[in-house]
Parts: C-alpha cells; structure tokens; sequence
C-alpha cells in the first residue's frame, strides 16, 4: 500500500470507528467528540449537556510498519498495522506511529442541585473550541 493509500485508509477508518462508537452510545449517556466544548481556566475541556459534563482526551497511539519492497518497483511502502501477538514476519522494515486524540464525555449521574444552581467551573464564554 502507498503512503497517500495509507493516509486516506488511516483516517477514514479512525472516522468509521468514531461513528460507530457514537451509535453504541446512543442512549448511554457517552457524548464521543461533541461540539460546543468550553475551555475552563486550567485547560480543561466541559460541555454543557445537562450541566457541566467534563471532557477528556483519549489518546491512541498505534504502531505501522514500513517496508521497503524492491520486487514492488521500490520505495518505501505502509505493509500492516501490528496486531499485538500476530505473526507479522517482514524484513528491512521500520516501524512509525500514529497518534490521535478523541475527545470523549463519559457517562454520569445528574448533577446534583446544589451544585447545578452554581456558577460554571470557571469557563468563559469566549473560551469555546
């Protein structure tokens, strides 16, 4: 597989995996890469849903390898993604990752009264992402 092949399967199968997950979450109370998210005075990420839902990064970081393959017509070209415990056997490869981030809003129990009737945690309106 070429690099460009590579880059455009990557991200759209990252794509389809957010949306799938999206949908098993319906109904679940999992807000997966909402939009309208608040910065609050440390950085950190809220959404009002209900009252203030904190939001968190999860960070992917998955492994390729590269593989030089002269009988392909040369160059280097994307082989596989590792699969932990499969048995890849390759020679003169390189391995290289891939990060992403997936903001995510996990389920919750209501926010209880006495702290729905406060003030925001510390988010300005002009801090929206």
């Amino acid at each position: 597989m070429e690099l460009k092949e590579f880059v455009k399967t990557a991200i759209t199968q990252i794509s389809d995996g957010i949306l799938e997950a999206k949908e098993e979450g319906t109904g679940k109370g999992l807000l997966i890469n909402p939009q309208g998210l608040a910065v609050g005075g440390k950085g950190d990420k809220y959404l009002k849903h209900g009252g203030w839902r904190y939001v968190q990064d999860i960070e992917f970081n998955v492994a390729v390898t590269a593989t030089d393959e002269a009988n392909a017509g040369g160059g280097i070209k994307v082989a596989s993604i590792l699969n932990i415990g499969g048995g890849v056997k390759e020679t003169n490869s390189s391995i290289s990752t891939i990060n992403f981030k997936v903001p995510v809003a996990f389920p919750g129990d209501e926010t209880p009264k006495e702290y729905a009737e406060k003030k925001s945690p510390n988010i300005t309106g002009t801090e929206f992402l």
